[in-house]
């Protein structure tokens, strides 16, 4: 596509706007603020002092408060991270759903089984062991699609390090039984 002479190319201001925020975010104070140093603290960035040294004695002032430097990259990263994952959830709702499969590969005791968790887009775990336990929260059944409330008998995978994928997944009981009754 071809542009007129002084219109600027949208991507690249989108792109120059998220390399500006994880900047700041990782180096530098607040955007539009400015740093108060202390006559000590001037004397120790004249020193070469380290940069860890110096973050902890600036201060950021902002229209409302003054707040130490640290602090105000912890919130600047905060408010991007929110930024980032709101803008990942808007891309991802806009996707196909992913295609799952779940699948009951045996059950090696009386309250775990394990599984076979395939999805397209995202994973596949074979011989997840999953644990039996009750629904803290509503959600969806993995396996069946049924709605899950608070309270419910489900499976859930048992934690590991890193987290799997599937760490808030949970399948109901009745599920699980009917896909063992299947099995036999």
């Amino acid at each position: 596509m071809k542009k007129r002479t002084g219109q600027r190319d949208p991507w690249s201001h989108i792109l120059a706007r998220l390399c500006l925020i994880t900047s700041a975010a990782a180096s530098g104070p607040a955007i539009g603020a400015t740093i108060d140093m202390d006559a000590d603290t001037k004397a120790t960035v004249a020193l070469g002092a380290r940069a860890r040294e110096m973050s902890e004695r600036m201060t950021v002032r902002t229209a409302e408060r003054s707040v130490p430097a640290s602090v105000a990259r912890a919130e600047l990263s905060a408010s991007t991270d929110r930024i980032v994952r709101a803008a990942m959830a808007r891309v991802e709702s806009a996707l196909p759903p992913p295609t799952r499969f779940v699948k009951v590969l045996d059950r090696p005791s009386e309250r775990t089984v394990t599984i076979s968790w395939r999805e397209s887009t995202l994973c596949h775990y074979n011989d997840q062991i999953w644990r039996a336990g009750i629904a803290k929260h509503a959600g969806t059944c993995a396996a069946s699609g049924m709605h899950i409330e608070r309270g419910d008998s489900v499976y859930r995978p048992i934690p590991t390090r890193p987290a799997p994928i599937n760490a808030n997944a949970m399948i109901l009981s009745a599920a699980i039984a009917d896909q063992a009754l299947v099995m036999e």
